[in-house]
């Protein structure tokens, strides 16, 4: 079914026009494949239950492991955080020179060994490895299981269907905070096994990237890739193949000449500055000042509510991200996103700086609840969301893993400097400046997004990259390209 398996001959010698091209004809079998590989973020978001409510048992000495202090505890979560630079560039190259498949098999299994580790972890060092291995799996999953998706999906649902990563992402952060006073630990670390052990077998029923074969001259195993992703129509499947089999895919060039080709150089500023502004807009000073912000405004939440409040809060913005992103466009969602963020960053930035001059402002200690309300709404529609979809459309096939993988270390090292400076900024200058930094930058993010950022809505990923690549005369064509078409 899904092993990329080609036919041995067509039995219609139809090509299917451009017009029925542009039409979906395997949409059930890119919903399987997105349920398939999102799974992996479902996963990631479920082993927040390890950050927190567990870190209060950690604390309490209510764990196998013995008793630990706070700070010992988040500097063994940051610190395994330094595996996930090595991960995103292996992860990357993998995905880059042997295809996405392997690269979610490597995911899949390390995810298997982590949640090993952690199940049976016995002192603080078991743990610092089982949480490496969990943000090697997170790398993974917003990075290559989303490439594989917009690769297979068609343009019309593929902004919905990468978006449904991260909308699983957040379904992962409300079950681990809804179900964990109901389960054990052991129960949780089991699911976290399965899950991937799961996905090794239904990988086999999900084909490899057409266009990553096409690039590698692979071109029969690009066909029977169409096939099962447009619902086994062959028409339309040789349609498809057509315009892949006379794009710039099948064009030897050496490794200078695709770096330093237009679509390149545009696809990666566009995806390293969708990054750069994910980490730096406020999401990880709220994951740092959230318990604080709750209980400065009375207190109204526990621990666990306030995860579930706000993991909530997570799908409901994902879900309308996942609605609009194919109807009103990337850049629109953009523009709402960074614009939110501003506004409640700015009015944050505004209030602790009143109180440390002093000034009482005991009337209104609801509004950076409402902040925080209004920042997770904010961020979610299109900051958040749109960073696995995006720079899986303006990166070039060729370069795509590449790319990836130095997104995922810029990922890995802005999360390692944002969390490590929040501390030291407020001790030396105040809160507030942890409010106005990222308000600034959403600021500059807005302008970003005018200028540099594209809009891919309704295109193919062909049609952004030949409109910037190299000429043809700069390329050469393959020698026995296809000869069946």
């Amino acid at each position: 079914m899904g092993k990329t398996r080609t036919p041995v001959s067509w039995e219609s010698p139809r090509e299917a026009s451009a017009e029925e091209v542009a039409v979906n004809h395997g949409l059930a079998k890119q919903c399987f494949a997105a349920f398939v590989v999102s799974l992996t973020t479902f996963n990631c978001g479920l082993s927040t239950v390890w950050i927190s409510p567990t870190s209060v048992e950690l604390t309490a000495g209510a764990n196998i492991v013995g008793r630990f202090e706070e700070d010992e505890i988040s500097i063994k979560i940051l610190t395994s955080h330094y595996a996930s630079v090595l991960s995103a560039l292996l992860m990357g190259l993998t995905a880059n020179s042997y295809g996405r498949k392997p690269a979610l098999y490597l995911a899949a299994i390390i995810n298997i060994i982590g949640g090993e580790i952690l199940r049976n972890a016995e002192d603080s060092t078991s743990i610092w490895a089982g949480n490496a291995c969990a943000s090697c799996t997170i790398v993974s999953g917003l990075v290559v299981g989303p490439m594989l998706l917009s690769e297979i999906a068609h343009q019309r649902v593929r902004g919905a269907l990468i978006t449904f990563c991260a909308l699983q992402f957040n379904f992962g952060m409300l079950a681990a905070y809804s179900l964990y006073p109901f389960f054990s630990k052991n129960v949780f670390q089991i699911i976290y096994i399965i899950i991937p052990a799961a996905q090794l077998i239904l990988y086999i029923f999900i084909p490899e990237s057409p266009y990553f074969l096409v690039s590698k001259s692979r071109t029969l195993e690009a066909e029977g890739s169409l096939f099962w992703s447009r619902g086994s129509n062959r028409p339309i499947a040789k349609g498809e193949l057509a315009i892949l089999v006379r794009s710039s895919l099948t064009q030897h060039r050496s490794v200078l000449q695709v770096i330093k080709s237009r679509a390149t150089r545009r696809g990666f500023l566009t995806s390293t500055g969708l990054v750069f502004f994910q980490r730096t807009t406020g999401f990880l000073v709220f994951c740092c000042y959230s318990n604080m912000i709750v209980q400065n405004s009375g207190n109204i939440l526990n621990d666990r509510d306030t995860g579930i409040v706000f993991a909530g809060i997570q799908i409901a913005a994902s879900l309308i991200s996942l609605t609009l992103v194919d109807l009103i466009g990337r850049k629109a969602l953009l523009y709402i996103s960074y614009g939110g963020n501003f506004v409640s960053l700015s009015v944050l930035t505004i209030y602790f700086l009143s109180l440390k001059t002093d000034v009482n402002l005991a009337r209104v200690d609801w509004l950076p609840l409402v902040c925080m309300m209004c920042f997770t709404v904010s961020y979610n529609l299109g900051a958040g969301s749109l960073t696995t979809v995006m720079p899986n459309e303006v990166t070039p096939i060729r370069t795509k893993g590449i790319i990836a993988s130095i997104d995922g270390i810029l990922n890995s090292i802005l999360l390692l400097v944002v969390v490590g400076y929040n501390p030291v900024l407020e001790r030396h200058l105040g809160i507030y400046v942890n409010f106005l930094i990222p308000s600034i930058i959403s600021a500059i993010a807005l302008v970003f997004t005018w200028v540099i950022v594209p809009e891919t809505r309704g295109k193919s990923l062909l049609d952004y990259s030949e409109e910037l690549d190299v000429k043809p005369r700069d390329a050469e064509p393959l020698k026995n390209e296809v000869t069946y078409l």
